[in-house]
């Protein structure tokens, strides 16, 4: 809630930045759906990337606004949106079987080949997992499965590679990596 709230404070003081993403994510997080969803409106009508897309998207869908969702959706997997090609295809599966296919497959692909070149960010694994069961791809979810609880094992401390570094020789601060989207 301190997040967003401060991501409005900052918002008042520079209009000129983009910050309703990320306010509509961490009022999301806080459980504040209606301000969440306000500001999955003004994000998109601000700045109407793929990603304000999705999230739009998904409050049109919880209000029941199916022309809205469909629409939103669409917008995002055609600008590329991973997590959008998921969710929208697993939508589909009762009404387009292949097309839903198809776009479960493409989000799969790109997310695998991540995996694989262990740069898969830590959100996209349970996306990986969904992708990897709507295909039937059993043996590969539960290895992503397996390395998602590694993972949390060693407290997040593995979610890169250390090999893709560079150090300029000072000492190095932890940080997060947060994914704004859903």
């Amino acid at each position: 809630m301190k997040a967003a709230e401060t991501f409005e404070n900052i918002q008042q003081l520079d209009p000129n930045r983009r910050y309703e993403t990320s306010i509509c994510y961490h009022y999301a997080e806080a459980g504040r759906k209606k301000l969440s969803d306000n500001w999955a409106e003004i994000a998109y009508q601000k700045s109407p990337t793929s990603t304000n897309a999705y999230n739009l998207a998904l409050t049109k869908s919880l209000q029941g606004k199916t022309d809205e969702y469909t629409k939103l959706m669409e917008e995002a997997v055609n600008m590329g949106s991973e997590a959008a090609m998921l969710t929208y295809g697993e939508y589909l599966l009762s009404k387009d079987k292949d097309r839903a296919e198809e776009l479960i497959q493409r989000a799969f692909d790109i997310w695998y080949k991540e995996f694989q070149a262990n740069q898969l960010s830590k959100n996209d694994f349970s996306r990986l997992i969904r992708a990897a069961k709507q295909l039937g791809k059993i043996q590969i979810a539960e290895q992503v499965q397996k390395a998602k609880e590694k993972l949390k094992d060693e407290k997040g401390l593995s979610w890169y590679n250390p090999e893709n570094t560079v150090t300029d020789g000072r000492e190095q601060l932890e940080s997060k990596n947060i994914n704004y989207l859903n």
